[in-house]
Formats: structure tokens, sequence, C-alpha cells
């Protein structure tokens, strides 16, 4: 079914097609291409639901850590909750991470959000409980004590690969902050990689 409507900005009438007891369009194609976009932060907003505590993020999400993702551009997909402290609080240092007090992931309450390292951020979780002492999601362990051991064997504190190369090897089954606190011994503490390496000489020179 289709009526005759005008564009509430213009006047002009036009055919358009009715759904629901409603029009498709209200605006003419003139009027609507010369509408203003939406700025990021209005579109942001509209993802928001706010509570007394948690405001919490009801767009994407990401399937591993449930934290909000949000897209700035086409091209620039950020962490909803790091946008939400940019707003609230202006450009920060991107070395560091915008961490929650609350054990929220999806909350983007700016009062509940504070900046720290990677290391902050992993013993946070871990106090939390969020992760395990194997630096793994609570309840999902995922990396055995032979891939540890390959970890830190690889990272050999810091004088041997990346944490992001090895990283590359481990991605489809953990993510970088499992990687980077193991070779930064917060998880897996009982494996020594200074013994491992004078265990595998006494065998060579044996």
């Amino acid at each position: 079914m289709e009526k005759l409507i005008k564009c509430p900005l213009c006047g002009y009438e036009r055919l358009v097609v009715i759904i629901n007891g409603k029009p498709r369009y209200t605006l003419c194609n003139s009027c609507a291409h010369k509408r203003p976009l939406a700025s990021p932060e209005e579109r942001f907003w509209k993802h928001v639901e706010k509570t007394n505590t948690c405001w919490i993020w009801t767009a994407a999400k990401d399937k591993i850590s449930n934290y909000g993702k949000f897209a700035l551009t086409s091209t620039n997909i950020i962490y909803a909750h790091s946008y939400s402290y940019k707003l609230a609080y202006g450009e920060y240092d991107h070395n560091l991470y915008v961490c929650h007090k609350c054990d929220n992931p999806p909350c983007v309450n700016p009062d509940h959000l504070f900046l720290g390292t990677q290391h902050d951020n992993m013993i946070d979780a871990l106090n939390k409980g969020k992760i395990d002492r194997h630096g793994d999601l609570a309840g999902r362990r995922t990396l055995s004590e032979i891939d540890a051991i390959d970890i830190k064997k690889r990272y050999n504190k810091g004088c041997g690969e990346t944490i992001d190369n090895i990283f590359n090897d481990y991605k489809n089954r953990v993510s970088r902050f499992t990687i980077y606190s193991i070779c930064s011994n917060i998880t897996w503490k009982y494996i020594d990689i200074d013994k491992l390496n004078n265990a595998c000489a006494i065998e060579i020179v044996k």
C-alpha cells in the first residue's frame, strides 16, 4: 500500500510505502541526504542503559571478555568502556588500560573505570577471580602445563620472542592477557624458566 506523504522539512509530496499503518520514510530523498549524520557520541549513548549503579552497554560485545564493542568508524572498532572513559576524562595514555572497579565487563559508567598498566589489569582480574592462577578465564582453562612451559621458554624473560609473536600461535585459544600473564610470571608461577634451562643444559652435558 502506498500513500501521498509530505516531507516535514520541504513540503514535497511523494508516494511512500505504508507499513503497519506508518510511512516507511518521512523525509524526501533530497532532505534525507542533507540531514547531518549523528556524531559518534550520539550513537554511543543510544546503546547505553543506565541503572543506579552500572551503565550497561546493550550493543555488540566481545565473545570472550564480554566487553562492549563500539564502531567509532567503519574500520575502527574499540571497547565501549574505553570510549566512555575518554568522553568523561579526555584523552589518556593508550599504553595504559581502562579497567573496571566493578566486576561487570559491559559497564561503561566512568565512575566505575580507572587507568592501569597491563600488569595492574591482570592482578585485578586475578584478585576478582575472573581468571584462575593459570591465567585462564575462571572455569575455562585452555592451556596445559606443556603450553605454559613452551610460552615461558620462548619468551625467556624478555630475551627471546615477543609476547605478540607468541600470542599469534595461541590467539585462537586464549587472549593476549593470558600470554602476558604467563610471560610476566603472574600465573603459572611454579614453572621456573631458569631451572628448566639448567635442566636442559645438564641433559645436554650428559
